[in-house]
């Protein structure tokens, strides 16, 4: 019965058996199922979901096809979701350009774990932006090789990501830390240092206000935290607690790095606003003969 703080897997098989385990990294399913409810939140985007037909991502297709439609149906009713599957290797990137609006902001989805195929692809929805308004939405697996991709890519594409984690370096509480970090332990201090904090900080004042049985009580505290915004929700009658705290950031031009968009728990932390899409202009130089 002591209740058990799982911190960095997103795959804890307990998580749906033991009603003491509480896990802190959110599933690949439950980010998407967050960043669904965002995305259906705003009722003038076309969405495309481009896969390569294998059987993983057909599955995530499926799911996030699902809950956008259920999503997208409470906030607007009546109103007919713009969502639309493209088979990649069918069509090729012919059938994306079918499946695009230029009227409207195109939000791209790739379910595929593949580096060959999303890299091939990105590479080609980057010249699309010549003529098509998109937002590419990054996968959290695409980390294990995201040292492959162009920068100017994601940034014209305005790509946009969601984790459980993330550490935005201009707060103010985030500074004190890593000063303080620096001047205790005489390194620079990792995500893992950052997540100790936010575990620690949390976990504690809850043991303090509501004592062992804090449980039914975990979403009801304060506490400022560094890369993490807890959300928990019970995996149902004999599980345990899932943190569903998503957080949303873009690859913001203007300012050249990554901000944050939302933060997504049983509602939206900051105002829903998707940032102005440009055509990318090109210019030609015309060489004297």
């Amino acid at each position: 019965g002591i209740p058990v703080i799982n911190p960095i897997s997103s795959s804890n098989h307990s998580l749906y058996s033991l009603n003491n385990v509480v896990q802190l990294n959110t599933t690949l399913n439950s980010q998407l199922e967050q960043v669904t409810k965002y995305l259906a939140a705003f009722d003038s985007l076309n969405v495309v979901v481009v896969h390569s037909n294998t059987a993983d991502e057909t599955k995530i297709v499926s799911l996030y096809k699902k809950q956008y439609v259920e999503e997208f149906a409470k906030n607007f009713p009546g109103k007919t979701s713009l969502i639309k599957e493209v088979n990649y290797s069918q069509g090729g990137i012919d059938a994306v350009e079918k499946a695009m609006n230029k009227d409207l902001i195109n939000v791209m989805l790739i379910p595929s774990s593949s580096q060959v195929f999303v890299i091939n692809l990105m590479t080609k929805l980057f010249d699309e932006t010549r003529n098509y308004k998109l937002i590419l939405s990054y996968m959290p697996t695409w980390k294990k090789f995201e040292q492959n991709f162009e920068l100017e890519h994601l940034f014209t594409l305005h790509t946009h990501s969601f984790q459980p984690f993330y550490i935005d370096y201009s707060k103010n509480n985030v500074k004190n830390f890593v000063l303080t970090y620096r001047d205790l332990y005489k390194i620079e201090p990792t995500k893992f240092s950052f997540l100790g904090y936010d575990c620690g900080a949390y976990f504690l004042s809850l043991l303090q206000k509501y004592g062992r049985n804090f449980y039914s009580c975990m979403n009801n505290i304060d506490v400022s935290q560094l890369s993490s915004r807890f959300y928990f929700e019970k995996m149902g009658t004999k599980g345990g607690y899932e943190n569903k705290g998503t957080i949303i950031t873009r690859f913001d031009d203007v300012v050249n790095d990554m901000v944050i968009c939302n933060i997504v728990t049983n509602k939206f932390e900051l105002p829903l606003l998707i940032q102005p899409v440009e055509i990318r202009k090109v210019t030609v130089i015309k060489k004297d003969k």
